[in-house]
Parts: C-alpha cells; sequence; structure tokens
C-alpha cells in the first residue's frame, strides 16, 4: 500500500498515491473488528440497514440525516461511472485529501465537506472485492487476518497507528 501517513490517503502499490492513476486509489470502509465476523459469515459489505452491526462505529445523528438526503441518480450527467475512473481526479480534490490539516478556511469554507466526500454503494459488496485491511495495531491486525482469510479474495495487510479516530498522531 502506498500511503500519505498524514492524510490516510491510501492506494494500492509501493508507491504513494497520485492523480494521475486514480484506479489504484483505495475506497475505505470502516468498521470494528466484533463486525468481522458477520461480515465474513454473510461475505459482504453491506449497509447497517441489513447488516446490523454488533458494534456501530458512526454517530447515529450523522446516520438519521444521512438517510434523509436524496442522492442523484446513477445516470446523473456528468458523475464517473465505475468503468470511466479516469475523470475521478475532476470529482475528488486529490490535494486535499492528502493533507492532514482540512478544516474550513475563510479563504474556502468547504474544505471539511469535500475531505469527508463519499463513495455511496448501492447495496453489498462482496468480500473478495475487499483487496486490503489496515488496522491500528497488530493485536487487532491478527483478529482481522484470522477471520478474513477463511474468505475467497487476496488482501494486504498493514498495521497503520494513526488511521484509528481519536488515535493521537505523531507530530
Amino acid at each position: 500500500m502506498g500511503v500519505w501517513e498524514d492524510s490516510g490517503f491510501t492506494a494500492a502499490g509501493h508507491e504513494r498515491p497520485s492523480p494521475q492513476d486514480p484506479a489504484a486509489w483505495y475506497v475505505w470502509h470502516f468498521t470494528h473488528r466484533q463486525n468481522l465476523t458477520r461480515i465474513a459469515l454473510i461475505g459482504a459489505l453491506e449497509p447497517d440497514s441489513t447488516a446490523l452491526p454488533a458494534a456501530p462505529v458512526t454517530d447515529t445523528s450523522i446516520k438519521d440525516r444521512r438517510s434523509m438526503v436524496e442522492v442523484a441518480p446513477l445516470d446523473a450527467p456528468g458523475y464517473p461511472r465505475a468503468t470511466d475512473v479516469a475523470v475521478l481526479p475532476q470529482f475528488i480534490d486529490f490535494e486535499l485529501m492528502t493533507v492532514r490539516d482540512w478544516r474550513n478556511t475563510q479563504d474556502d469554507t468547504d474544505r471539511i465537506a469535500r475531505r469527508a466526500a463519499e463513495v455511496l454503494v448501492l447495496g453489498r459488496v462482496p468480500i473478495d472485492l475487499v483487496s486490503a485491511v489496515a488496522t491500528s495495531n497488530e493485536d487487532t491486525l491478527s483478529d482481522a487476518r484470522a477471520i478474513l482469510d477463511t474468505c475467497s479474495g487476496r488482501r494486504v495487510y498493514r498495521v497503520v497507528p494513526s488511521y484509528l479516530y481519536g488515535e493521537r498522531r505523531p507530530q
């Protein structure tokens, strides 16, 4: 995995992510280790509405608010499709994704929203499409590997302490 340690922006391969190779950018799904057994059992990542996570990791008020937002249809003009990832740099602020401090500024009041941009998936993501697993420590990585290695697909496993929300990052 190529990683910008300060930001968590990551891509496949050993090089750092670049705007010239958006097909290599990782799309993240984060969960608690207690949810891994169910994910392995059903063989997919599913939305909370059907997965019923053992350990929710998101703020319920944010989930509630998001459930009320209408999302543009798949055929909305101008939006990239899964077969046209080369245009992603036009929709994702690559430079902002690679910096540690992404608070809004007086000159740019939309930084937080752009940094928190999401990829929405309709339905489920088969576990064999999960190509990398990153955890904040070796114990969690060992648990994740033991559970997910029973599933189809190949994954890279890596410890990256800065990925855990609330962890202090080195200055």
